[in-house]
């Protein structure tokens, strides 16, 4: 296997094991700031919801379950808005590189 091939090869993994953290339930147990953190581009899609987490001294202890609950928003659906938005960031950073 060549070089090239066995990156790209680690890429994809990387990717696919990306996908499955996120579509684990570990994600509704995280808590903000660790997700903040780990994907900063989350902050304009907490903002557009109205969600008032970022900055907040909760964020260091909510998880993403409790803010569903304190929001009244379905927790299935505010997971799937993350995912996407997590992936959409890692497919517009990997094709630029």
């Amino acid at each position: 296997m060549s070089r090239c091939s066995g990156f790209l090869t680690f890429r994809v993994w990387l990717l696919f094991k990306r996908k499955m953290i996120l579509n684990s339930p570990e994600l509704q147990n995280i808590t903000i700031k660790e997700l903040i953190d780990q994907h900063p581009t989350l902050i304009k899609l907490f903002m557009n919801m109205g969600l008032l987490c970022i900055g907040c001294p909760a964020e260091t202890f909510h998880t993403v379950t409790d803010i569903a609950g304190e929001y009244g928003l379905n927790l299935n659906h505010l997971v799937d808005q993350i995912n996407r938005a997590i992936q959409n960031t890692t497919i517009s950073t990997n094709s630029r590189t």
